[in-house]
Order: structure tokens, then sequence, then C-alpha cells
């Protein structure tokens, strides 16, 4: 009689005890989850792109850079000074 009784019992306990397992696995996934999730942001914020000034700027310095390099245009000789 007492097995008859101590069964239900037994059968929540072990129902009970899956469960208990499965949501540690649950939030162990979870922790993961955020750890990963923290060093990819953390990743993320370093490959900043420049912001629009910076671009701005250095396009600046190359239009400049590339005007220093163009050769000058010859001048035109006037008439009567020839040497």
């Amino acid at each position: 009689m007492a097995k008859a009784m101590s069964a239900p019992y037994k059968a929540q306990k072990s129902a009970l005890t899956k469960l208990k397992g499965t949501i540690e696995k649950a939030i162990a996934r979870l922790e993961r989850l955020e750890t990963s999730q923290a060093e990819i942001k953390a990743e993320c914020a370093h490959e900043k792109k420049p912001s629009v000034l910076a671009k701005l700027d250095a396009n600046k310095e190359r239009v400049k850079q590339a005007k220093l390099e163009l050769p000058t245009p010859e001048r035109a000789k006037a008439q009567g000074m020839e040497v």
C-alpha cells in the first residue's frame, strides 16, 4: 500500500526535477547569448565609420594635393617682348 501511495509523488518529483534541469540549461544559454552579444557590440564600437565631416576634410585634402600635382599651364609669350 505504501508503494501505491508514493507512486504519484515520485512521478511528480521526477517531472519537477526534469523541469528544473531544463530551466537551468535555458538560463545558461541565455547567459552565454548575453555575453556573446556584449562582445559583438564592443567589437562593432571599435569599427565605427568615420563621420561625414571627417570624410569631407579628407576629400578636400586629396583635391588640394591633386591640384598641386597638376602641371602649371604654359604662359603665352607676349608679342614684342621676345628675347
